[in-house]
């Protein structure tokens, strides 16, 4: 999977994460959930978001939505893993 068109959104304290995640395997991607680690300048994690990415066709394209309730728009960094 590739995830591009990486964007956060601030609004009354409470930020909003969208990104585009394309299939560019040869085969489906089942529905999951993954957890997207936000981290500062020096590398430690703000927060944690757990949005679920839909099952996507080879070639096709679906979108991230994941709502946080506090303004974490100036984060720095951020890393993707699998849910345990």
């Amino acid at each position: 999977l590739e995830i591009s068109n990486i964007q956060f959104t601030e609004k009354d304290g409470k930020s909003t994460f969208l990104a585009d995640v394309k299939n560019n395997g040869a085969t489906t991607h089942e529905p999951e959930i993954v957890k997207i680690v936000l981290l500062d300048e020096n590398g430690n994690t703000v927060t944690e978001l757990h949005p679920a990415i839909e099952r996507i066709e080879p070639g096709e394209t679906a979108q991230i939505n994941s709502m946080i309730s506090a303004n974490v728009t100036n984060v720095k960094d951020f890393r993707i893993e699998a849910e345990q």
